[in-house]
């Protein structure tokens, strides 16, 4: 998600980017009122207070056919949505001190390192529920923002000119599919260094690639390159079980093992509320768990009337302290729910720092339709709408194919690991005239041709 000019840094980075780690809520957020976490959150509606006295305590004889209840909810609303396509404007932020104490540098080199980046897109999808295909568009708005150790806007301009290792580049500006079989991924505005075997069969030296993924690739995450929109109901795509699995699985093995008094220890660890406010009526539900030797782990789930009772907060706690917290807000589009705000906030960090700042990402609805017809080509590689000489990388077999809109199945042009002295040349994969290399060796013939040939005309006329 996140690349340096330098090589280990960039890996280093990347894993820090790509995970999500949890730390302890140490610090307010203070960046500038347009980047600031604080004003996101501002967009939510307030929940009602866990120490509210209109909360009443649900028991325990009506927890399953509560469970039951929410996830039915839930589940039926995702049935109602058959296929759904949606536009948002996202913004992202990221804690960077992470960077500091990882990457061993100079400490005029890391007092140069920006702490905090925020980018902001346009996030638009495709999206059908039946045969689980998704296409995804990410544009760019504007500049990335950098803060430094103050968390003071940084010049970004200056911090490229002085400390060119300190500059991030975060992918924006891509295309990606997501079927069942494959993760296509497909940078629109950049161009990556092509190996010397693709340069030996006539490709340029710098170009365009789709990448070929596995579906489950890890640059598929809440906090990842690519956010697929299931994650606005799911907590994982990667396994049948949706954010509210606590309630079709965990909370009724709780249940069962109280019943069964295997486990009396059911009622204290977990508590299930309910209220009725300003007209809505809400479900509280909390659960936690200690492993053993382990650190107490604590779940908090909020569900309310005006969503259709999909999750509306889920807050993620270790030893009572916040590590990851979500948040919905939800508008009926057609009689189906879906995301009109949702913000994810999160640790990059395991262990708690005091100069730390949560990251997330935040998601604002600018329009949606529900359950209109979504032609199949908008889930084939032509939809990426890629350059002619754009080349395809299956980093499953390490191939290298080319690219030809319409075609079948692309041709094998090479292997990650071939060399140039392993290929045989191929004919040009695009016209000539596309190829600045291609025009300087051309001109560079002609001309050693016409020297050659006046070269004969001044022997033959000397000799005569």
């Amino acid at each position: 998600m996140l690349r340096f000019f330098n090589y280990k840094r960039f890996v280093i980075l990347l894993l820090f980017i790509l995970t999500s780690g949890v730390c302890s809520d140490v610090r307010t957020q203070s960046l500038d009122s347009e980047s600031s976490l604080g004003r996101y959150e501002s967009t939510f509606s307030p929940l009602p207070d866990a120490n509210d006295p209109r909360w009443q305590v649900v028991p325990i004889e009506e927890w399953e056919k509560t469970f039951h209840f929410l996830a039915d909810s839930a589940n039926s609303n995702l049935e109602r949505l058959e296929t759904w396509s949606a536009t948002y404007n996202t913004v992202t932020g990221v804690d960077l001190n992470y960077m500091s104490r990882s990457i061993p540098m100079s400490r005029a080199s890391s007092s140069s390192l920006p702490s905090y980046v925020v980018d902001r897109q346009l996030y638009s999808f495709y999206r059908d529920n039946g045969i689980n295909k998704t296409y995804i568009s990410l544009a760019r708005q504007g500049a990335l923002a950098f803060y430094n150790k103050q968390y003071e806007r940084m010049d970004s301009d200056r911090l490229r000119s002085e400390d060119p290792l300190a500059t991030i580049a975060i992918k924006s500006n891509l295309k990606a599919i997501i079927t069942p079989d494959q993760l296509l991924m497909y940078e629109y505005d950049r161009d990556a260094r092509r190996s010397d075997a693709l340069q030996q069969v006539g490709y340029d030296e710098f170009g365009k690639f789709c990448v070929v993924l596995p579906p489950n690739s890890d640059k598929i995450s809440p906090i990842g390159t690519i956010f697929d929109p299931q994650f606005f109901y799911y907590q994982n795509v990667r396994n049948p079980y949706k954010h509210w699995s606590d309630l079709e699985l965990g909370l009724l093995a709780d249940l069962r093992a109280h019943k069964n008094q295997k486990d009396d220890t059911v009622t204290k660890r977990v508590k299930v509320q309910k209220a009725t406010i300003d007209d809505v009526d809400w479900f509280r539900i909390e659960r936690s768990m200690t492993p053993p030797g382990g650190e107490r782990l604590t779940s908090v789930y909020y569900f309310n009337s005006a969503s259709g009772y999909c999750l509306v907060m889920s807050i993620f706690m270790r030893n009572e302290i916040e590590r990851t917290t979500t948040r919905f807000e939800f508008k009926n589009v057609d009689g189906v729910y879906i995301p009109q705000r949702y913000l994810h906030e999160y640790y990059n960090s395991v262990n708690p720092n005091d100069n730390e700042r949560k990251s997330f990402r935040y998601f604002d609805l600018v329009k949606a339709e529900v359950n209109k017809p979504i032609p199949d080509e908008q889930f084939v590689m032509d939809a990426l709408g890629m350059d002619d000489d754009a080349v395809v990388y299956n980093k499953s077999d390490n191939n290298y194919y080319s690219y030809e809109k319409g075609q079948d199945s692309p041709e094998l042009i090479a292997n990650a690991y071939d060399t140039p002295d392993s290929v045989t040349p191929r004919a040009p994969s695009s016209p000539i005239w596309r190829s600045p290399m291609r025009i300087t060796a051309l001109a560079l013939g002609l001309g050693l041709l016409v020297l050659g040939v006046i070269f004969k005309v001044r022997k033959k006329m000397a000799s005569s």
